[in-house]
């Protein structure tokens, strides 16, 4: 993991936190040794930027069958619970 933070520091605008996800039984759900998660308030830049990210490891020639969890364009929903309506029918 050093090398690999070494080569990275070097990417401008990006901070980088690696764990050994196999010793943890911390797993993304999907059977990869290594993940990214990007994060932020705009997903198109996070979609564009994640895609940027695998355009550059795979010509780095460091990684092979890179994939995205991202999936642009499908529906969000955003979910505002009245909480003094919920505490009044003891919903929690």
């Amino acid at each position: 993991m050093a090398d690999i933070r070494k080569d990275l520091k070097n990417i401008l605008g990006i901070k980088i936190a690696m764990r050994d996800i196999s010793t943890r039984s911390l797993t993304t759900g999907r059977a990869f040794p290594i993940s990214f998660n990007l994060s932020g308030p705009n997903l198109e830049m996070l979609y564009q930027k994640a895609n940027e990210l695998i355009q550059r490891l795979e010509k780095e020639g460091w990684t092979q069958d890179l994939d995205t969890d991202s999936k642009m364009g499908l529906p969000e929903l955003l979910i505002k619970p009245d909480r003094k309506a919920m505490a009044e029918r003891r919903q929690h």
